[in-house]
């Protein structure tokens, strides 16, 4: 029997196939358990963190007259690559207007509002993979699903992109629009947490989407929805009405937490940019900026962070006057779009990177960047750190999946598990509810296993696992 588990997609499937009998046996013997040895195997020790050497920042760039661009900042080395993609790619340019970057699986994905819509480039190399002028829409943000499917978003819903194709499918069912206005279907933030894929829909609310079937479930009705970030423990927070954040259980789709705040983030439909709402993979803080107008590129604007442990909640810096900012996955500072980067507790400067915007030079050109977002290296793979689980002939046992596995560059909840059971054994009973594996051991001893499946950022890692039912 096949059953997948993970935190942020429910019915999650790799694909991968059932395991033989022989996998399933330990020790031989001719009975369908298997004996056990006796042997005790520990936990594997959380690997050791490969640091990143650089960040980037995706820019819109000088509508009109340069295509969209990124710069990549090396910020021990004190150097910016300037327009990194042209660069690795002679001849070659981003869209009109960029507006949102991911590291996927190995790939950058970037996002732009007019042709070429969606470019894919290696992320070491940052050499050109495949490139789409039309993806029936304008480009907007997007969002890996799983190892084989991105979500992305464009003005008349979301398209379903089959990486292990390279090519697309259909839309979302329930996100295209129905009448072929031009921002009837657009679609703002896409998050996974929980059960489904979250997604922001201009002026209806939050889309709460089945990532297997690619369909629509239901729609949470918010009053000014645009931003959506997942917090460190999995749960989904969601822009709502002008001065509210809404915490939302990622499971039940249930408000968990109305928060007031001066002034919620938001994004400018009629020309959009990614929302300023994100959140630390370190600790359980979630930030956002906001100007006169409520987004980022207004005047006035100013960093905000909330401490959901703690419940405290204020400013802790000003931002670039342009673009978003976001939290670095390793070392935890905010980088914002003017290339510095802040303590995400205190908000002092760490670092000062001055871009060469609007200067003639060999390197930026004639550069108005307007940068849009930054984005990050993704140096760390996902473990699995669980070698065995010993139960006594009758006992049940609760495990919290996201415990036993880790990536340095993402949160353990955020990770996609999928476990893998051989559909003939009876040494033990199981299921999945909310990242948890319930586990019932039978009266009989023996030993079986079941294969640990996990996707994070777009990359796999998987390992037999050992389960012992002994006295």
């Amino acid at each position: 029997m096949r059953k997948s588990l993970y935190a942020s997609v429910i019915l999650f499937v790799l694909g991968i196939g059932a395991c033989s009998d022989d996998d399933d046996v330990q020790g031989g013997g001719d009975d369908e358990y298997g004996y056990d040895d006796g042997a005790v195997l520990a936990d594997d020790a959380i690997p050791q963190t490969i640091p990143h050497q650089s960040y980037f920042i995706a820019n819109e760039d000088w509508f009109g007259h340069e295509m969209g661009s990124c710069n990549r900042f090396y910020p021990e080395k004190d150097t910016i690559v300037y327009r990194c993609f042209r660069k690795a790619n002679p001849g070659k340019t981003l869209g009109v207007t960029t507006q949102f970057a991911m590291n996927w699986g190995g790939y950058i994905y970037f996002m732009s509002k007019q042709a070429p819509r969606l470019v894919i480039a290696d992320a070491e190399t940052l050499e050109e993979k495949i490139s789409f002028n039309v993806i029936d829409g304008d480009g907007r943000g997007c969002l890996g699903v799983d190892v084989k499917t991105v979500y992305v978003a464009t003005t008349n819903g979301i398209r379903i992109f089959r990486v292990n194709k390279w090519a697309f499918g259909g839309f979302v069912k329930g996100t295209s629009s129905a009448t072929g206005d031009l921002y009837e279907g657009q679609i703002g933030d896409m998050v996974r947490a929980g059960d489904y894929v979250f997604a922001a829909l201009q002026g209806k609310g939050v889309l709460v989407i089945d990532p297997v079937a690619h369909e629509v479930k239901k729609v949470i009705e918010v009053e000014m929805p645009g931003a959506l970030c997942v917090d460190k423990e999995g749960y989904l927070w969601t822009s709502a009405k002008e001065k509210e954040l809404w915490r939302i259980d990622p499971y039940t789709c249930e408000i968990v937490k109305q928060l007031k705040v001066a002034k919620a983030p938001s994004v400018g439909w009629g020309a959009w940019r990614p929302s300023s709402l994100c959140a630390s993979t370190q600790k359980n803080v979630i930030y956002w900026n906001i100007g006169t107008a409520g987004i980022a590129g207004s005047t006035g604007n100013q960093e905000y962070r909330y401490d959901i442990d703690k419940d405290e909640m204020g400013p802790i810096n000003g931002v670039s006057g342009y673009g978003v900012s976001r939290v670095e996955t390793l070392i935890d500072v905010i980088v914002n779009c003017g290339g510095g980067t802040y303590d995400g507790t205190t908000g002092e400067q760490v670092s000062s990177m001055k871009i060469l915007g609007g200067l003639t030079n060999e390197n930026a050109s004639y550069a108005y960047f307007f940068p849009s977002i930054p984005f990050f290296e993704d140096t760390n793979e996902p473990h699995v750190l669980v070698n065995q689980i010993i139960l006594k002939p009758g006992e049940e046992k609760k495990i919290c999946l996201s415990d036993q596995v880790y990536d340095a560059d993402n949160t353990s909840v955020s990770i996609l598990k999928d476990l893998i059971f051989n559909e003939k054994q009876k040494l033990v009973t199981y299921r999945v509810e909310r990242d948890t594996l319930y586990l019932k051991a039978g009266s009989v001893p023996g030993s079986t296993k079941f294969i640990f499946n996990v996707c994070s950022n777009g990359r796999e890692n998987e390992k037999s696992v050992r389960v012992d039912v002994r006295e």
